[in-house]
Formats: C-alpha cells, structure tokens, sequence
C-alpha cells in the first residue's frame, strides 16, 4: 500500500529497483533515512528536480529535501516579492520542497525543525521516522488526531495518519 504523502509514481514505492529519494515519504528499498543511500533523487514529483544525488536531498532524512534548497520551491518565505511561489504560500501544496498534497495541518508546522508533528496526513520532515513514539505534536489544526494527546489515534508504524 501507498504511504499518504508519497508524491513519486506508485510504482516506484517499494519496488526492490533502488532506493528512491525526496519522494515525500520512506521508501522500504532504502535500508536507512540517510542521503547517502540515495540511487534515485529525480522520480517526477520528487522534491529534487536537478537529478543529482544527492542534490536537494536533505542529508538526514532522504524522504525530504533541504528547507530553502534554491532546487526547491523557491525560498520557504511568503515575501512573494519576486512573483514566485513559496512554500508557505498555500498554493504551494504539493509543489517540489513543499508540504505534500495531504498536508492538513499548518504549512508553518512541515519540515521547520519546530518538533515532530504527526496526524497531519502526510509524513513531517521533523520526525526521525514514521514511528508514533518519534511524535512530539499530535493535536495539531487540521490533524486527525486534534484535541487528543499523544499517542491517540494515530497509527504506530505511519505517524501521517490516525487509525
């Protein structure tokens, strides 16, 4: 099954070809989150559009790419001074570097190193693995999980989404 938050082609997910990289969540043909086990970085809808590996790719956690990647989604500012989108724009979602699709809490709460956020529909760059007990926040707005604590509802192998 698809994780949420996969923004690559399905059939690349957990295909045994290769570890495939900043495709907004882990791909079981890596053997860890680091960047350096990247063999894939430019799957279409990746975050990390150059090709390099490992490119944009953030170095400890391969789901993601770096916040700020001059590769990514313009700067992660809502300055919207040079008529680009930004990632805290919310026509962002979805965009390479950005909050993937399923985000459905706060774009200020994905990947800013503020604490793993977790029932927020899509994996959150913050959190050192798709794990319940990594979670920090679980009540976030528009979490599946609001107004309970941790763990609540949410899955214990996939802390994107609730039960």
């Amino acid at each position: 099954m698809i994780p949420p938050g996969w923004v690559c082609p399905p059939s690349f997910y957990a295909a045994n070809d290769g570890c495939d990289c900043g495709c907004g969540a882990f791909d079981p043909d890596c053997p860890d989150l680091t960047s350096g086990v990247c063999q894939f970085c430019n799957d279409p809808g990746g975050c990390n559009p150059s090709g390099a590996c490992p490119g944009a790719i953030d170095p400890i956690n391969n789901v993601v790419c770096v916040p700020g990647s001059p590769e990514i989604c313009n700067n992660g500012s809502d300055d919207d001074q040079d008529g680009a989108t930004d990632c805290a724009d919310s026509d962002c979602l979805g965009q390479p570097g950005c909050p993937p699709a399923a985000w459905a809490c706060p774009i200020a709460f994905y990947g800013t190193k503020d604490g793993c956020d977790c029932g927020c529909g899509a994996f959150d760059p913050d959190c050192t693995n798709l794990s319940v007990g990594s979670c920090q926040f679980c009540s976030d707005g528009g979490s599946c999980n609001m107004g309970m604590g941790c763990p609540g509802t949410i899955q214990p192998m996939n802390n994107a989404v609730c039960n």
